[in-house]
């Protein structure tokens, strides 16, 4: 329950855009009502937040930048996304306190003595309370998956633009398009990129603040890259194709990795379960015999 609560708090960015396209397409008419109705319940949602923030002064409790940053590298980047954030904190300790006591003392589906229930409560709130940062940290985690899956991609299809004789705004463009169908995140980094590249005056600071949303290696190497190709002079193409070629060796590196870890993971589970099958097929015809088991 609080699994699917938290997270409703903390929309995404897109979530209106993508509920305005629904509505406003008449072939799935009945579908547009319900995500209409799903937008008001955020939009109350969100202002129930905002007014219990505000109300409190919640917001004093947490250190502001830190979180901030969190929720920016999850993909969370509205600008009521740091009060939802503080509303969940505050709210996901009592829910889930009220929900233990429902269940050790109003239900009393277990027979555990009055210490144990008080312990279990206590430790019910505690996970609330630390409940929204794991679910942050995990979707954090999940978008630098995604978008480090992708981006060995995303270099060659910029090669190939950079090379075709397009500039860098035009081929970040293009790669944010093509690269949407298989991820996302990344698109949406490149789209930001792009916009930055299109306003700021020094060029170098784009690429610098894509290292810094995305958070991986990977992308700041490359970032690296593109910035001295900036600074000095060099053609941007010949820095993203050596990108583009340690990206692709950094790959299967982590792959044969992966796969060279795969024979110490599967040895307690032999030990656990295969070979004690095989030890009972083996031995039981002999103690069958020697018993005279019939």
């Amino acid at each position: 329950c609080i699994a699917y609560f938290i997270p409703s708090l903390t929309t995404r960015e897109n979530i209106s855009q993508r509920l305005d396209a629904l509505t406003s397409n008449p072939a799935i008419e009945g579908f547009g009502r319900q995500a209409e109705a799903q937008k008001r319940r955020i939009s109350l949602i969100q202002e129930i937040s905002s007014f219990t923030v505000d109300r409190f002064k919640l917001r004093q409790l947490l250190r502001r930048g830190d979180y901030k940053e969190k929720l920016f590298k999850a993909g969370y980047r509205s600008p009521t996304a740091e009060t939802t954030f503080v509303f969940a904190r505050f709210a996901a300790p009592i829910v889930c306190s009220l929900i233990a006591l429902l269940y050790v003392f109003g239900l009393q589906v277990v027979d555990w003595p009055a210490p144990a229930k008080v312990t279990a409560v206590l430790a019910s709130a505690l996970l609330g309370l630390k409940l929204p940062d794991i679910i942050i940290r995990n979707d954090m985690d999940k978008r630098q998956a995604d978008i480090r899956a992708a981006w060995p991609d995303a270099l060659d299809l910029m090669v190939i633009c950079v090379e075709s004789g397009t500039t860098a705004e035009a081929a970040f463009r293009r790669v944010a398009k093509e690269i949407s169908i298989q991820s996302e995140a990344l698109a949406q980094e490149l789209n930001y990129t792009l916009a930055e590249l299109n306003t700021l005056s020094d060029r170098t600071v784009a690429y610098k603040n894509l290292g810094i949303r995305t958070d991986l290696d990977e992308v700041k190497s490359t970032c690296t890259a593109l910035i001295q190709a900036e600074e000095q002079g060099t053609p941007v193409a010949s820095a993203l194709r050596s990108m583009s070629a340690e990206s692709r060796i950094t790959r299967m590196q982590a792959a044969k990795k992966k796969g060279a870890s795969l024979g110490p993971k599967l040895t307690v589970p032999m030990i656990l379960f295969f070979l004690p099958v095989l030890f009972a097929i083996i031995i039981m015809p002999g103690v069958i015999d020697i018993m005279g088991w019939k």
